[in-house]
């Protein structure tokens, strides 16, 4: 039997009108939507009260209008804290997570998966294409240009699979991507006098390949977006790659990995036996037309301290054979005709 009395709800037994319970009609609580009402109170939570009298049930919600808030029990409001507590601490991870990307970009390059490096590498080739145009087909000079990577990357610490192309443009430049893709854009190849030249651009492009550079520099810009990539679908992936490919376009590596790619070119093509002298006449050449045509600002931008780099070059320089016969030279020359 249920009586109302004052601010109670008093609960007693039907037939011996013995008291079992007394809620406080500010404590009770509707927990049921449909039927007949269902009740609760705060202080003991896992209890049920049925009412089958409507009329009951609407004279408690006259007594109190907030009769259908949620019950605001030590046992929810405990959850509740916690829940904020937790919430709390998984932000600040994710977003302690995310800060540290980009000073972690190093280490986070080195722990990318063979796998995600080369998905990233394909789209962002992909849109590099897009934006600066079309890679060349000439079979002659593509044949020419794959052999000469072989021959330098075979001295390499780790074996890397290089994917190498010339980009049609006349731009002077050329950069390494994720999962061992280069570039070389056609106003180089033009600009180049001999193929020595283009084996010691080359030589210094595989060399960031091996050195995860690349990776560590699309962690250090882009490091938010691409840790999330990481974890998410193959579109968003897209999405990141492609912002990811024309960042590296106009992006700047260090003089400290820009000295290391340097070293471990002259190494290169040392043990492929290639003269080196042509790294620095091409390095010689470009630092005099620093500033003079448009088409030599990328270079600038994405290689720098080109002065201290040719200066280095020539002191490391070695003789050797030639990169590429006079045929597979003139092939490669060709390769965006």
């Amino acid at each position: 039997m249920v009586r109302v009395e004052l601010e109670n709800l008093q609960i007693s037994d039907l037939q011996t009108a013995e008291l079992i319970q007394r809620w406080l009609i500010s404590e009770t609580r509707w927990i049921s939507g449909k039927g007949p009402a269902a009740l609760t109170t705060a202080k003991t939570p896992d209890a049920r009260l049925i009412l089958k009298r409507p009329t009951l049930a609407n004279k408690l919600l006259d007594l109190n209008p907030d009769l259908k808030k949620p019950v605001k029990s030590a046992k929810s409001q405990k959850t509740h804290k916690m829940a904020w507590v937790l919430g709390i601490c998984a932000v600040v991870l994710i977003v302690g997570l995310l800060a540290m990307a980009p000073l972690l970009s190093g280490p986070l390059a080195k722990m990318a998966t063979d796998d995600w490096r080369q998905r990233i590498g394909k789209q962002s080739s992909a849109q590099i294409e897009a934006f600066l145009g079309k890679s060349c087909s000439g079979d002659q000079g593509q044949v020419a240009f794959s052999d000469l990577a072989r021959r330098l990357a075979y001295h390499l610490p780790v074996s890397e699979k290089l994917n190498v192309k010339v980009i049609d443009n006349d731009m002077v430049n050329a950069f390494a991507l994720s999962g061992g893709n280069i570039r070389f854009i056609r106003g180089l190849i033009d600009e180049a006098n001999d193929p020595d030249e283009i084996a010691g651009v080359l030589a210094h492009e595989i060399a960031h390949v091996a050195l995860r550079h690349p990776e560590e520099l699309a962690f250090r810009n882009m490091g938010y977006d691409i840790l999330l990539s990481t974890f998410a679908d193959s579109g968003a992936v897209t999405e990141v790659a492609a912002s990811a490919g024309i960042m590296l376009v106009n992006a700047a590596y260090s003089r400290e990995a820009e000295s290391a790619a340097d070293a471990l070119a002259f190494q290169l093509l040392k043990e492929a036996n290639i003269s080196s002298t042509g790294m620095a006449s091409f390095f010689a050449r470009i630092e005099k037309k620093e500033g003079t045509s448009p088409r030599f600002l990328k270079y600038f931008n994405s290689h720098p301290a080109t002065g201290k780099r040719r200066e280095a070059a020539t002191a490391h320089a070695s003789e050797g054979y030639a990169a590429l016969s006079v045929k597979s030279w003139q092939a490669l020359k060709a390769i965006c005709d």
